[in-house]
């Protein structure tokens, strides 16, 4: 009878995660392994491309054949731990998704943080993201 009850209990809390991870999440512009770039292309971007740059990240932009952006986020170690440099890609990879990503289109674009990106707050990291959007239109080779 205990492990009965037990039992009943472990199917209640796991149709409890069920139900979470089957609602759907409000997806506006997505960010999938599609739109990033692969080792190979990472260097063909840098060949081929305009550098744009802020106080903390630079972006190398390089126009693509594709009717999608793809971005690849780099960030160095530059002495930090590797809890650090998870925190600030996974920030750069959520303001790509909302600031670049529906601005890219047909483009490729590789983004650097700089070693002081690592000490910034995310509003600041959304200003630097934007501002980048802003100097992706005009910065766009029109001969690629």
């Amino acid at each position: 009878m205990k492990f009965l009850a037990v039992a009943e209990r472990r199917v209640e809390n796991s149709l409890l995660f069920v139900c979470l991870v089957n609602t759907p999440a409000p997806k506006k512009y997505g960010y999938s392994r599609l739109q990033s770039l692969s080792g190979g292309e990472l260097k063909s971007v840098r060949g081929r491309s305009k550098k744009l740059k802020t106080r903390h990240l630079s972006a190398y932009i390089a126009a693509s054949g594709l009717p999608y952006g793809r971005v690849s986020v780099v960030v160095g170690k530059h002495g930090h731990t590797i809890v650090e440099r998870n925190r600030l890609r996974r920030r750069l990879r959520e303001l790509v998704r909302v600031n670049l990503l529906p601005a890219c289109t047909g483009t490729d674009i590789v983004l650097h943080a700089l070693p002081e990106a690592y000490d910034l707050d995310f509003g600041t990291l959304d200003r630097e993201v934007h501002a980048l959007a802003g100097k992706l239109e005009p910065g766009i080779p029109s001969h690629l």
